[in-house]
């Protein structure tokens, strides 16, 4: 009943072509190794060696957008949540936020926006749902460091977000991520961030 609810759900979605992103989940990070520091994944014991997950419930995506890698993430197909984003910061682009819907990963599953379905790998837009307990959605790659506006616009992924509070999210990362953005720095920056409550 599960599977036939979740077919049923994917056929619906694909007719109203909700937003998702094009990505690669790849075996290695060997595609889109420019986004850490001298090509060098991080090495997480139990979960990512050599850039090779070691772990089925880890999703090595190279974030790809309007035909060009834009940054990495590692996510945890289980919690439903990044446990990094890297990307290269070389300093904001002439752009205003875009005004862009959130996106789901098609190689996790298919298109899904505001429906619950029980089949999903990732966090959906009804995950972060108005006044719960006062979360929204957090980017772990900002919007404001990319380098021009489609790469801005390629951050609007649920695979790039974590819950955070309102507060927190409005206060001390924004002002991280402003003060990040105001050193002019042109490095290899990796945001790592679990949820925060």
């Amino acid at each position: 009943m599960q599977m036939k609810m979740c077919l049923f759900v994917i056929s619906v979605l694909l007719v109203f072509g909700l937003p998702f992103i094009m990505t690669e989940v790849v075996d290695s990070f060997n595609t889109c190794s420019q986004f850490f520091f001298n090509k060098q994944t991080p090495v997480i014991p139990g979960i990512l060696k050599n850039s090779v997950s070691k772990n089925n419930r880890y999703k090595l995506i190279c974030q790809k957008y309007n035909n060009a890698y834009r940054f990495a993430t590692l996510y945890d197909t289980t919690n439903r949540i990044p446990v990094f984003s890297a990307y290269k910061y070389t300093e904001k682009g002439y752009f205003k936020r875009p005004n862009k819907e959130w996106m789901t990963e098609s190689e996790l599953d298919p298109p899904v926006a505001e429906m619950t379905v029980p089949c999903l790998n990732q966090a959906i837009n009804a995950d972060y749902c108005n006044n719960c307990y006062e979360l929204n959605r957090g980017h772990l790659f900002p919007c404001c460091h990319a380098a021009d506006l489609e790469t801005a616009e390629s951050t609007f992924t649920l695979t790039n977000a974590v819950p955070q509070k309102i507060s927190f999210n409005a206060g001390s990362w924004s002002r991280m991520e402003k003060e990040t953005k105001e050193k002019n720095l042109d490095i290899l920056f990796t945001s790592s961030l679990r949820m925060v409550l």
